[in-house]
């Protein structure tokens, strides 16, 4: 059993995890801007006359580059912006949380005092500071981050993972994330 309370740092963290940039979504950006780039340079400054599809082709290539950087560089702030607020509206004031956890299931689970099964999860995450457990809801994904530095020793950190890495594991049929 262990009890904690998420700091800011923490919950951004975790928030981060699930709904951030992914780093291959940001590679496949920067690809993309670099073809767009490309397609202009080469209708920009290849030998011909200039035809009314070529400016299009410019124009096409001035308004999408902005966007794609926008949504590159704006996005990430505007979510930490966000959940910054989120955690001072919701968390802050929020009482320590109390976990459990046994290979039947997991109990509290959002103030409740009963064990949810493990089928209750559909996935889960380590980070270097956080362990994040996911649940589909009518209303999206809910995720339950639990930091590390909660666990009293490496044995019930490790004994939690593994746990947590059977039970999630053995349902979904996949490797966790870690």
């Amino acid at each position: 059993m262990i009890t904690y309370k998420l700091d800011e740092a923490e919950f951004l963290e975790g928030m981060a995890a699930l709904f951030l940039w992914p780093r291959k979504l940001i590679i496949a950006n920067v690809i993309f801007l670099s073809m767009l780039l490309a397609v202009g340079a080469y209708l920009e400054f290849s030998s011909g006359p200039k035809t009314a599809p070529t400016s299009i082709g410019i124009l096409f290539v001035c308004l999408a580059v902005p966007l794609v950087l926008a949504s590159l560089i704006v996005r990430p702030f505007a979510l930490r912006r966000k959940y910054r607020r989120n955690y001072n509206r919701i968390m802050a004031s929020r009482p320590p949380t109390t976990i459990s956890w046994s290979e039947a299931g997991f109990s509290d689970v959002a103030g409740q005092n009963e064990v949810a099964p493990w089928s209750t999860f559909n996935g889960w995450k380590q980070t270097q500071r956080l362990v994040l457990l996911y649940a589909r809801a009518s209303r999206g994904t809910q995720m339950l981050i639990i930091p590390k530095r909660a666990f009293t020793s490496t044995f019930q950190l490790d004994d939690f993972v593994n746990v947590v890495g059977r039970k999630i594991d053995a349902q979904q049929g996949i490797q966790a994330d870690r």
